[in-house]
C-alpha cells in the first residue's frame, strides 16, 4: 500500500505486502523486502527489510552483534 505524495525513483522493487507511510521519498536502485514498513525516506540502492523498516546491511550488523554477545565475543 503506497499513500499520499510518495515519490519513487527508478528501478525500483517493492515487495508484496509491503507498506510505504506517505510523504517518503524511495530514491532508485532501492530494494523493499516483503511485508517491509516503511516510515523513513529511503537512500538510493538501499536494500530495506524489516517492520519498522532498517536498511539490510544495518540490520545485519545488529544480527552480527547479537551473535557475537551469545558467543561472547
Amino acid at each position: 500500500m503506497i499513500a499520499g505524495s510518495t515519490s519513487i525513483g527508478d528501478d525500483v522493487w517493492i515487495g508484496p505486502n509491503a507498506s510505504v507511510s506517505s510523504w517518503l521519498t524511495i530514491e532508485s536502485n532501492a530494494f523493499i523486502t516483503m511485508g517491509s514498513v516503511v516510515t523513513k525516506n529511503v537512500e538510493e540502492g538501499s536494500h530495506i527489510t524489516g517492520n519498522f523498516a532498517i536498511p539490510h546491511s544495518t540490520f545485519l550488523n545488529i544480527l552480527k552483534k547479537n551473535i557475537n554477545e551469545i558467543e561472547g565475543k
